[in-house]
């Protein structure tokens, strides 16, 4: 399959850039319902309707942050993993508050986490470095280990459903909407060595990318996951919406460049950003998030966040770094 290449026409361009000035480490980013959050070295937050981006550096006893989950609904809590803990912020009638929730074996980490249930307030699943599966209570009163198999990833999309996929055996994607029945589906390949699998969901069509071994896609429930080409060598994924037809994003690491690719419901492939480095060395583009009430992707990478807005979009006030 032919290489897809940026927009050739100016009416086509997406507009984008760092939010950034400097250089500042960001690992993850997460958006839902207007609400965006990212952290890294430093915690930030946009709130609906808002056109700052707020900064703070982390609590001192959370550290530096590993991946972000925003709840779509409810009361709009948002979480962030740490080495050493997860943290929860949350108002009450005391005002702003975080709950810090620690592993009960020293040591293990969280990978992935993701907010999601079908009404009312939401349940987070926290998927651990050893594949395990917790989910936090809406109530956030305790935690349940799942009993599902070993699972390598798990996302979710802004009406609360929920994807988890295992690459263990017989390879795979499973997703809920009222967190009690999975339905799943066959991967229908093999895996052997891989380090990272990303995942991403849209209503019941799900997409998966594997270090090395290629991008997947099916947009039905009785669809297997087939292989999605334009994508092949992506690793972040996401989803233009929550649509199962919405257009998927794929972010890749080249030798000179990170590209942002785009492929609709048709399968047309375009990209949309392509971002350097001046020392050569391109920065990797580690979790995408769309915001789809400003109608804009967000991009984390170890430079920065990254935005980018498709042509069409409602132009409203620039975003900015407060």
């Amino acid at each position: 399959m032919a290489k897809p290449h940026l927009p050739s026409r100016p009416s086509d361009v997406w507009e984008g850039g760092f939010l950034f000035d400097a250089p500042s480490y960001v690992s993850s980013v997460c958006a839902r319902g207007g609400l965006v959050a990212a952290g890294g070295t430093e915690l930030y937050l946009l709130r609906p309707g808002a056109e700052h981006v707020l900064t703070r550096p982390p609590p001192l006893d959370i550290g530096q942050v590993n991946v972000t989950a925003v709840e779509p609904r409810g009361s709009r809590r948002y979480a962030f993993a740490t080495d050493d803990m997860i943290a929860v912020f949350f108002k009450n009638n005391q005002g702003d508050q975080i709950l810090r929730l620690r592993p009960s074996e020293p040591g293990r980490l969280v990978t992935h986490l993701a907010w999601g249930g079908a009404k009312g307030q939401s349940a987070l699943y926290i998927r651990w470095d050893d594949s395990g599966v917790t989910r936090l209570r809406p109530d956030m009163s305790d935690m349940d280990d799942l009993e599902v198999p070993p699972m390598d990833a798990v996302a979710s999309d802004e009406t609360g459903n929920v994807a988890m996929v295992s690459l263990d055996g017989d390879p795979r994607v499973y997703v809920t909407q009222d967190g009690e029945k999975l339905h799943a589906r066959a991967l229908g390949y093999a895996f052997e060595e891989y380090e990272h699998v990303y995942l991403a969901v849209a209503g019941m069509a799900v997409a998966v990318a594997v270090d090395n071994e290629g991008a997947f896609l099916s947009r039905k429930q009785d669809e297997p996951l087939t292989p999605c080409e334009a994508l092949a060598g992506v690793g972040p994924v996401e989803f233009e919406g929550t649509s199962s037809d919405s257009a998927l994003f794929g972010a890749a690491l080249e030798p000179t460049m990170s590209a942002i690719i785009r492929v609709d419901r048709e399968g047309a492939a375009m990209r949309v950003a392509e971002i350097g480095n001046d020392d050569g060395v391109p920065p990797q583009i580690t979790s995408l998030a769309w915001d789809a009430s400003r109608r804009k992707l967000w991009g984390a990478a170890p430079v920065g966040l990254i935005t980018s807005t498709p042509p069409g979009a409602k132009r409203g006030k620039k975003v900015s770094l407060s």
